[in-house]
């Protein structure tokens, strides 16, 4: 699972949070010592008040016309909202800190509204942090954060991004703890908390806090899809449906949220609700290569009774998901395997015989007169194998049993 990125990176023009409008970008950290030096990249965001003079401030910045020649339907920007545009653009289009500098320099001593003012002070952060001032930056954040600012999530989250880059990890979780007893319904914190949880602590932690906040009473339609691929993982399958429908419910345009509903269906041997499943999250955009091995899997659980009249049709479908799939992701043995199987079911030898020899690295493992790893003789043979022809302690043992159990160490049949 990718939580970080996820929460940290959520899209490219974020969803405005109230009236605050949010930008997110990623920020080469210079050391202070050595301003030729580059740190880690930091996850941060520039906010914007979203409207401003009546117009659509995200309409302004996508705009492939320079700011003063905008025609605004709702009256013209102030002079401040045009300098405080024009460096956000530099800024966001030109990767201009130099002109965001500049622009935004004229906005001292001028009048403006309080959102502007606040909103500058966060964004100055981001102009310190690429001349190396990274402390002033983590001091004007703090303040304008622990003051209440409007502009106080932008902070914050910039803090975030900061103590992540530099892997300050007890800072980062305890502003996360801030900010979700404040607001236990912020979004973007609790996902956080989750991928921190996830990377540094027990599973169980992480467990506990995504039932958490999966509850009725305290629910995030992510973190219900998040504990509902937690379950699935965990051959929970049952819970898994129960959180995955709830969290869909309200994020139906969530392509994964789907596949995982429907692979969670498969398991539980409905695989038709599975199909509808597949046909959700192919609507949703949802193009992974795990989608077309589940498409095939389904199908051909349906229909491969011979007697069944669709038997011929679901297995010539069945390998085209395979085809179309593979491509996507050539390190998916699974996948390759079943697609073999699919071509001598549809009597296409020679292009089985050709998947073998490309993708040969699929197809090795012990030879088939060799017991499998786990056979009834394996207590009485001590750390060495007659299932293998090779010899390991314990550690390899371990090794060799964790990759069997992933589907990347298995026998081809």
């Amino acid at each position: 699972m990718f939580f970080l990125r996820i929460c940290l990176l959520l899209t490219l023009l974020a969803p405005s949070i109230g009236a605050l409008g949010v930008y997110e970008v990623e920020i080469p950290l210079l050391s202070s010592n050595n301003r030729d030096a580059t740190g880690p990249t930091a996850a941060m965001v520039l906010v914007f008040p979203d409207s401003l003079s009546g117009s659509n401030t995200y309409a302004l910045l996508a705009s492939t016309t320079e700011v003063p020649s905008l025609l605004l339907p709702n009256g013209a920007l102030t002079p401040s909202e045009t300098d405080f545009v024009e460096g956000l653009r530099a800024f966001i289009k030109r990767l201009s800190s130099g002109k965001a500098d500049s622009a935004w320099s004229r906005l001292r001593g001028r009048r403006s509204s309080p959102y502007l003012q606040a909103c500058v002070k966060v964004d100055m952060g981001l102009l310190l942090c690429l001349r190396g001032e990274i402390e002033a930056a983590e001091s004007g954040w703090k303040r304008e954060w622990k003051t209440g600012s409007l502009a106080g999530e932008g902070a914050w989250r910039n803090l975030l991004g900061l103590y992540l880059a530099r892997a300050q990890y007890s800072e980062a979780d305890a502003l996360l703890n801030h900010v979700l007893r404040e607001k236990p319904h912020n979004r973007v914190a609790a996902l956080a908390k989750a991928s921190l949880l996830r990377q540094l602590r027990p599973d169980s932690e992480w467990e506990y806090f995504l039932k958490a906040k999966s509850s009725v009473r305290d629910s995030l339609p992510d973190l219900q899809i998040a504990y509902g691929e937690f379950l699935e993982s965990h051959a929970r399958h049952t819970e898994a449906v129960k959180y995955l429908d709830l969290g869909l419910a309200k994020l139906s345009g969530y392509g994964r949220g789907w596949f995982l509903l429907a692979q969670a269906q498969y398991h539980l041997g409905y695989h038709y609700f599975a199909m509808d499943c597949l046909a959700n999250a192919g609507r949703a955009g949802y193009r992974e290569a795990d989608l077309y091995e589940l498409y095939a899997r389904v199908l051909r659980a349906c229909c491969m009774n011979e007697a069944d009249p669709r038997a011929e049709k679901a297995r010539q479908a069945a390998q085209q998901f395979l085809e179309e799939g593979l491509p996507k992701d050539l390190h998916r043995r699974s996948m390759a395997q079943l697609l073999y199987h699919m071509y001598c079911q549809n009597e296409k030898p020679d292009a089985a015989r050709q998947l073998e020899k490309d993708l040969w690295f699929h197809f090795e493992g012990p030879s088939q007169d060799k017991p499998k790893l786990g056979y009834d003789g394996w207590p009485y043979t001590g750390l060495e194998s007659q299932g293998l022809s090779i010899r390991f302690g314990l550690k390899d043992l371990t090794w060799v049993q964790e990759m069997y159990g992933k589907d990347l160490y298995r026998a081809f049949y």
